[in-house]
């Protein structure tokens, strides 16, 4: 019961941060705070423990489904051939449900372009 009201916590910030309007920030923090959408479910610490989807350190080149000791659920994205290069990722977070169906049901997507690139050039960032 606890984990579950967890994630409903998790998926309701998603929705409300989903909904805001697109940030006028630097790139540099405007990329860090859309990360807050990813961070319901993902982290960037490799070595902390998994929230619900894999960690996005390295995310940027990276094969879909690969990373080392995260128990992917039997929805075939490890065996996809799908790499998470910057044109896939602008597609992806434009539209998740057209690239990858039902991989990530809580995030309906960016709509705007330039959320997507400051999303992107931050997971391209080192993080500390």
């Amino acid at each position: 019961m606890r984990w579950s009201g967890l994630f409903c916590l998790r998926c309701m910030c998603v929705v409300l941060l989903a909904a805001g309007p697109s940030l006028a920030a630097a790139p540099a923090d405007a990329g860090k705070r859309l990360f807050f959408q990813c961070a319901a479910c993902h982290n960037l610490d490799a070595e902390a423990p998994p929230v619900f989807g894999p960690h996005l350190v390295g995310i940027v080149g990276r094969r879909a489904g690969s990373v080392e000791g995260f128990a992917y659920q039997d929805n075939g994205l490890q065996q996809h051939s799908l790499t998470w290069d910057e044109v896939t990722l602008d597609r992806w977070l434009a539209d998740p449900s057209q690239v990858l169906p039902g991989i990530c049901p809580s995030f309906t997507g960016l709509a705007d372009a330039g959320d997507r690139r400051a999303l992107i050039d931050y997971l391209k960032q080192p993080q500390p």
